[in-house]
């Protein structure tokens, strides 16, 4: 048995451990349900034991999450003082186990112990042999009763499915840790927030950010880009369909100032949620949207770091540099999966082999050779995120322990997220030829043009009376646009063949369901 404790009341946690390890069952211990989140999938868990949280449907995704990641897996919520456990398993969902409240720990354990209820069993049943000889008639001696028919198997464990949705409220987790716990489980979808800063949705793709809209949708987005000078002054707002601004500008607008501001867009929503404490929001997995906006990546924790470097003064920072010294500074389960993004402010050296909660804060800033101001910057954003938490006694690793894989491991049944290999937004591409720089801004130019269209031919730009040959030669003059062999070398070169394989990746799309639907023209058919 596996076990993935999730309790916030300290005390319940201790004797949990306790008595997991007197069972010599081994463990993985978080204290919300967002800690949690970043462990799923990176060891074999078979059961998940989760305390009620006043946010049910944070607990839902968890739990939903859970279900996706460890087909199989059982539940047990333990119920808070004053709750009706049948209202919480439905409102979870069902096809988990809650514990009341005040049941004693051992009964609990028992339950726990005890087998889970096997699914029925699918194997068709073999037909009968007419070779063989019947049977022998079973007789049943005088006064003894005959044996009782089998008891109908259980339902099997059925635990929500559907698309992925978290909701909560910032004030379970900021929005430093929010990102942190999506980017760790490297989910695909919409974070929307109704209100505050970071109002509007964040669009993540394996969890890093790589598209932003505002709370009044292309509206908000069209003012936008006057007031940078994108568009022209006095252009009137196209009258197009919500979700199609981006095509419709693409023939007025710069292309290199309409990258640059829809790269802005998801930096500004980017530090807006890393900065927001308050307020709800709501995650929900799609992988539609990969095919249909701009896709522009961000490193979040990059610009948490430059932004709390710029906020504290130095000797703000050298006052609880001083407090923190003896600190020591504990792994959390998303840092293995971070750790690559933050390599740059490590300079060079693995954070792993860092931050392993036997060494202090003292220690931390020499060996990362970051210095007692970085050093504690980055410990500082560290715990702010979760990847982290500082301790005054170190970590110790006991026998009961679950150490965490770096990577995550999906289930067989889980659908794969989608492969588009997105630039990053911040990569360099000064110092350019002028052919380079012309290239750029003609792909990109077919980039927003074509990305938010879903209707094949309007992509490929032909009319609905189109046959076989009109679409293959549309489809040859824009794939031919999108030709990585046109690129000259460059240290851009990578950049664009990122942006021509999303391209061709759409037009493909785009020319297999044109030519599915075509029907082929038969002399000899008289209709």
């Amino acid at each position: 048995m596996q076990v993935l404790l999730v309790d916030h009341e300290r005390a319940r946690r201790l004797l949990w451990q306790g008595l997991l390890a007197r069972q010599d069952v081994r463990y993985f211990e978080a204290i919300h349900s967002m800690d949690a989140l970043a462990a799923l999938g990176r060891a074999d868990f078979d059961t998940l034991l989760v305390a009620e949280e006043k946010r049910l449907l944070s607990l839902r995704g968890l739990i939903q999450l859970a279900g996706k990641r460890h087909p199989g897996i059982r539940v047990l919520v333990l119920a808070a003082p004053g709750t009706d456990a049948g209202a919480l398993a439905a409102a979870l969902g069902g096809g988990l186990e809650v514990v009341p409240a005040g049941e004693p720990l051992e009964v609990t354990w028992a339950r726990l112990a005890a087998p889970a209820p096997a699914p029925p069993s699918r194997v068709s049943p073999r037909p009968p042999d007419v070779t063989a000889a019947p049977p022998l008639p079973v007789v049943v001696p005088a006064r003894v009763a005959a044996p009782k028919p089998p008891a109908p198997a259980p339902a099997p464990v059925d635990l929500p499915a559907g698309p992925l949705q978290i909701e909560g409220q910032l004030e379970d987790a900021a929005g430093a840790a929010l990102l942190m716990g999506l980017f760790a489980q490297e989910l695909t979808g919409r974070l929307t927030l109704p209100e505050g800063p970071a109002a509007g949705t964040l669009y993540l793709l394996r969890g890093e950010p790589v598209y932003a809209t505002l709370p009044d949708g292309d509206a908000g987005l069209f003012r936008r880009l006057r007031e940078l000078g994108v568009v022209p002054p006095g252009t009137p707002a196209p009258a197009v369909a919500e979700g199609t601004l981006l095509a419709a500008l693409s023939a007025v607008a710069d292309a290199e100032k309409l990258q640059a501001a829809l790269r802005a867009l998801v930096r500004e929503r980017v530090l807006a949620l890393l900065g927001q404490r308050a307020g709800a929001y709501q995650f929900r997995e799609d992988h539609a949207f990969v095919d249909v906006v701009p896709l522009m990546k961000v490193n979040p924790l990059g610009l948490l770091v430059e932004t709390r470097r710029r906020e504290m003064t130095p000797d703000a920072l050298l006052a609880r540099s001083n407090e923190m010294q003896k600190l020591f500074l504990h792994p959390g389960p998303g840092l293995a999966a971070a750790a690559k993004r933050l390599t740059p402010f490590m300079r060079g050296a693995d954070i792993m082999q860092v931050v392993r909660g036997t060494t202090t804060m003292e220690a931390f800033c020499l060996q990362s050779g970051l210095g007692q101001l970085m050093g504690t910057v980055l410990a500082l954003v560290l715990t702010e995120a979760r990847l982290a938490t500082l301790q005054e006694a170190p970590f110790a690793v006991n026998s009961s322990s679950i150490v965490l894989r770096d990577k995550v491991r999906r289930s067989a049944e889980e659908p794969a997220p989608p492969q588009v290999q997105v630039p990053d937004a911040d990569a360099p591409a000064d110092e350019e030829t002028p052919e380079f720089r012309a290239l750029q801004k003609e792909i990109f130019s077919l980039y927003t043009r074509i990305k938010p269209i879903t209707v094949p031919r309007v992509v490929l730009g032909v009319t609905p009376y189109a046959n076989r040959a009109d679409i293959d030669r549309a489809y040859a003059a824009l794939a031919a646009q999108a030709d990585p062999r046109r690129i000259p070398d460059s240290p851009g070169r990578p950049v664009l063949e990122a942006r021509m394989e999303e391209i061709r990746h759409k037009l493909d799309a785009c020319y297999q369901a044109l030519a599915a639907s075509l029907v082929d023209d038969d002399p000899d058919n008289p209709f």
